[in-house]
């Protein structure tokens, strides 16, 4: 069973920082909202493709923004999260579980705002996937070496080569060649 997405981690975010109305440190939100959703010891030993943060912690943290940009919670310091007023009416208002609908408004329906002014307009979100950002951004990069390792083959003619060894001994060859390149 995968890590559950981001947008799952929206609602019971939402109930935990309802639960400590003055607040609660990011760390501790994240894991009980990790808890509520019954994420496994073995899932929050699961690391982003950097190898920097647990996914859970990350997409509890991608939550979070868009719990933000809603107008629903708030950092009223680093590392600390907090309901906001609208954040109480909110749950007052729907009831729990939320409605499929209202949960997808929640993740996706506020991806243009922003927390803070830009100097410039960066392009418009795309609402197609659920996927977070750094979940794009690593299925981004195994794509891009994936294609660059096929035309790197290609051009080197192992694509064209007629006997299974050869093609095995330039892919042996080009996979390190690859991984050094791409870093």
């Amino acid at each position: 069973m995968p890590v559950p997405t981001y947008d799952q981690f929206i609602e019971p975010l939402l109930c935990v920082l309802a639960q400590h109305p003055d607040g609660m440190a990011a760390r501790q939100a994240a894991e009980a909202a990790a808890a509520a959703l019954g994420v496994t010891e073995e899932q929050k030993q699961e690391l982003l493709p950097s190898g920097a943060q647990p996914i859970y912690r990350n997409r509890a943290g991608w939550a979070h923004d868009r719990l933000k940009r809603a107008g629903l919670s708030s950092s009223p310091r680093r590392g600390s999260w907090q309901i906001t007023p609208a954040g109480r009416e909110f749950l007052e208002r729907h009831p729990q579980p939320l409605a499929a609908e209202v949960a997808r408004e929640l993740a996706m329906g506020y991806v243009d705002v922003r927390l803070r002014p830009a100097a410039e307009d960066g392009g418009e979100a795309s609402s197609a996937a659920v996927a977070s950002p750094d979940d794009q951004l690593g299925e981004a990069l195994q794509e891009l070496r994936q294609a660059a390792e096929a035309e790197l083959l290609e051009l080197l003619g192992c694509m064209r080569w007629a006997t299974a060894p050869a093609a095995v001994i330039c892919s042996a060859w080009v996979a390190p060649v690859m991984a050094a390149s791409m870093g």
